[in-house]
């Protein structure tokens, strides 16, 4: 899943996927009447249901790979399967961590789900944990800084 900062963003990040020949992804938004054109296909519920249930399917027998969303699916949305979700906006408290809850369900195949965050809240995510012991969050974070050198030792040029 990929959580954007809005409904155009979340758009526009379809497109570029798309043009960057990425694997399928489908954009989920709510709608208003007043949308333009470019947003009224994402809001369409019925369309968002299938959607859905493809993207909880596995990847060989469904190719979607990917769920843009601003707010929909970031809270009761249960697809197990999905492993990675990129936060690319802010969210706080008992959003953020219902959002972190979509990739921790268990799925045959799956050890663990990841959060790449974009946006920088760690220190958000810290203040939303403060109301569980340290013993029931250890190890809940994890700093890939120390791996930012090994993969710019493998960028060709």
């Amino acid at each position: 899943m990929i959580v954007t900062a809005s409904r155009h963003a979340a758009v526009t990040y379809k497109e570029m996927l798309d043009e960057l020949g990425a694997p399928p992804s489908a954009v989920i938004i709510s709608g208003t009447a007043e949308d333009k054109k470019r947003l009224r296909p994402h809001s369409n519920s019925a369309l968002q249901k299938q959607q859905r249930k493809q993207f909880a399917k596995p990847l060989a027998d469904e190719p979607l790979a990917f769920l843009i969303v601003k707010d929909m699916l970031l809270t009761g949305f249960d697809a197990p399967i999905c492993q990675v979700m990129y936060l690319d906006r802010k969210l706080r408290d008992h959003t953020l961590l219902q959002a972190i809850a979509r990739v921790n369900r268990t799925a045959q195949g799956k050890q663990r789900g990841f959060i790449v965050d974009y946006y920088g809240l760690s220190d958000y995510l810290a203040d939303a944990l403060e109301v569980f012991s340290a013993e029931d969050i250890q190890g809940a974070m994890q700093s890939l800084k120390d791996e930012i050198p090994k993969l710019m030792a493998r960028i060709p040029g």
